[in-house]
């Protein structure tokens, strides 16, 4: 028996120390593929880390692309209407009136182109026949204007002469009198108001010379005991036009104010297509020069409506839209995800290594334990507290002439000579049984 023990001591010490000597290699697919596998996954996730920041980012800079854009658009809108608003309330006038008197609409025109120095002027513009030109005249001069003409001089089938213009004197008094018939682009848009009843809007020109752009916003007028049903009837109860004319540039100055903090992150410019379908450009905001560098940006076009006309409002976004570190994020975001998939995959992969190492020792041990218990010369056998045999090794065969296989299952008095040591089996016996107890 010492022989024996001393031959398992020595293997075993053998076995850990051959053991302590090996290194285990991290290629070995057949052991640690758990944590290959692991940081394949964990790398996908990286990668899916990326796109959700990705398409965090590129929502994060839409809303925001979206609330410069409603921003400056609502204050456009807003402009817009403050205007309509001030056509809407002199038309008004003739409305109520039978005849509009110079005081009168002086009176009323005076204090909303005070407001607004966007609104170039205010003017009564009346529908008059040839065949009335010369009282029309007299009338208008009765009414304190005493050298009042009309021009350009010639013959035209109807006149649209400008009567009142507020402000009176200064800047743009030299239109009293002027025929708008002869501008293609307001008779146009005045026949349109005669027979829709709506109020219309001229596509941007330079409404004074050499280069004031702008536009007129037109208002048609009505005979009040006329009918008014249809464009017949609406023609004949026609009596004339008032006129907002609109310096563009200074609307939108004035529609953006001091501006907003949004108003910088992005670039705008405004323009309308003309008569050749090419983009005639309007207003532009102070940046707009950013736009002579190539780079990345979000755009987008919008429509701001001017009565029955539109002017088109294309947006783009500053470069560096958003913030470096908003740039920057999913990349981050990646980086990090994969150092937290290798530090796992580390971790993973000591454990696996760790678990492939005990177990393989685990083996060794074991193997080199069953050539002791089959080499050796003594019964090494195992027995069950009612004295069955659960194990025994080949020694059975040399001293009880009985193989393994017979010995296993049967008890093990039958090969006791001695009554005494019978007796001290079973003693030993109970004795284990009341200790486990």
């Amino acid at each position: 028996m010492a022989n024996t023990t001393n031959a398992e001591i020595t293997s075993i010490e053998k076995i850990l120390k051959e053991s302590s000597k090996k290194r285990s290699s991290i290629f070995n697919f057949s052991k640690t593929y758990p944590a290959y596998i692991v940081l394949i996954l964990f790398i996908i996730a990286s990668f899916f880390v990326k796109w959700a920041f990705e398409q965090k980012v590129i929502t994060d800079k839409q809303n925001d692309f979206n609330k410069a854009k409603s921003s400056i658009m609502s204050r456009f809108e807003l402009a817009y209407q403050s205007h309509y608003q001030v056509l809407s309330n002199i038309k008004g006038l003739y409305d109520v009136e039978v005849q509009i008197v110079r005081d009168f609409f002086v009176l009323y025109g005076t204090v909303p182109v005070q407001s607004y120095k966007s609104i170039l002027s205010l003017m009564s513009v009346p529908e008059v026949k040839p065949d009335k030109l010369a009282a029309f005249r007299k009338y208008v001069q009765d009414q304190g204007y005493y050298d009042y003409n009309i021009f350009p001089q010639g013959n035209r089938p109807i006149n649209y002469p400008v009567e009142f213009i507020v402000p009176e004197f200064g800047p743009g008094s030299h239109l009293r009198g002027y025929d708008l018939s002869t501008n293609e682009i307001v008779l146009e848009k005045i026949n349109k108001a005669k027979t829709t009843n709506t109020i219309v809007a001229t596509s941007v020109f330079n409404v004074r010379e050499p280069d004031t752009l702008g536009l007129y916003l037109i208002a048609p007028t009505y005979f009040k005991d006329l009918p008014k049903n249809n464009p017949e009837e609406l023609k004949q109860a026609f009596s004339g036009v008032v006129v907002l004319e609109l310096d563009i540039i200074k609307f939108f100055e004035q529609a953006l104010g001091a501006g907003s903090p949004t108003d910088t992150s992005v670039i705008f410019e405004c323009y309308q297509i003309d008569e050749n379908n090419k983009e005639k450009p309007i207003f532009a905001s102070k940046n707009a020069d950013l736009l002579k560098n190539v780079f990345e940006s979000n755009k987008s076009e919008e429509q701001l409506l001017i009565a029955d006309d539109h002017i088109k409002v294309r947006f783009t976004t500053i470069p560096g839209f958003g913030g470096e570190f908003q740039n920057l994020l999913p990349l981050l975001a990646f980086i990090i995800s994969l150092i937290i998939s290798i530090a796992f995959f580390g971790f993973l992969l000591a454990v696996t290594t760790s678990r492939a190492k005990a177990i393989d020792l685990a083996e060794r041990i074991t193997r080199s334990q069953r050539r002791i218990v089959e080499s050796s010369k003594d019964i090494i056998g195992v027995l069950d507290l009612s004295g069955l045999w659960k194990s025994i090794n080949t020694a059975s065969i040399e001293i009880f002439g009985i193989s393994p296989g017979d010995v296993i299952g049967s008890k093990i008095d039958p090969l006791f000579v001695n009554e005494n040591d019978i007796k001290d089996r079973k003693s030993t016996r109970l004795n284990s049984s009341h200790r486990i107890r």
